[in-house]
């Protein structure tokens, strides 16, 4: 299961996108490393939505930038449809998907997102409640790390660790759909980390 965590998209301009990726669970007090498939999966997920003509019934629609009929007609024309259903075939919501599932989103991500001249990094970083040490350079995923300080409040729902995620594609058409004023919840998680923590080579 990945975190359950908040996506805004807040700006695209040509092919660079900044949303806003807020901590949105009492479990989880930092920020992941949002490699290039947290991007895919934001595209994706994004996506889905307008595919299933806004159908998540624990979403409010009312303030989107977008109507159902308009939402419907812009996945009907989508330049880069196959690209987006093949990805959103390799995602699962709560689930990680399999290795070779894993692999293949992997390697999409990787030839969609663009991470060269600072067009994929992270900014506005806020409200971060612990800082992680682990017992040693050789420790590995399974090491409970010691965590400073320890009486800071875990989690806050006022103020959630946050941050301005941008990135920048490759290629525009698959930003067709991506549009400022989207948000939704969702519980993404890092398909390189996944892979690794299970002992199996991502690529």
């Amino acid at each position: 299961m990945g975190d359950n965590v908040k996506i805004i998209i807040k700006e695209v301009k040509g092919k660079e996108v900044r949303c806003s990726y807020i901590i949105a669970d009492w479990q989880h007090t930092e920020l992941p490393n949002l490699d290039d498939t947290y991007a895919l999966q934001i595209i994706t997920e994004l996506y889905n939505i307008l595919r299933k003509n806004y159908e998540y019934k624990d979403q409010d629609y009312s303030k989107y930038p977008l109507s159902k009929e308009e939402a419907q007609h812009l996945i009907e024309t989508h330049p880069a449809k196959d690209l987006l259903e093949e990805c959103s075939s390799l995602i699962h919501a709560f689930n990680p998907p399999l290795y070779e599932e894993s692999r293949k989103f992997i390697k999409i991500a990787s030839d969609v997102i663009d991470k060269n001249n600072n067009s994929y990094r992270i900014e506005n970083l806020k409200n971060h409640h612990f800082t992680y040490e682990f017992s040693s350079p050789d420790a590995d995923w399974r090491t409970p790390p010691t965590i400073y300080p320890p009486d800071v409040e875990i989690y806050n729902e006022a103020t959630p660790p946050e941050c301005d995620f941008y990135f920048t594609v490759k290629d525009e058409k698959i930003l067709y759909h991506v549009k400022p004023g989207f948000m939704w919840h969702s519980a993404m998680f890092g398909y390189v980390n996944y892979l690794a923590n299970m002992g199996v080579d991502p690529f």
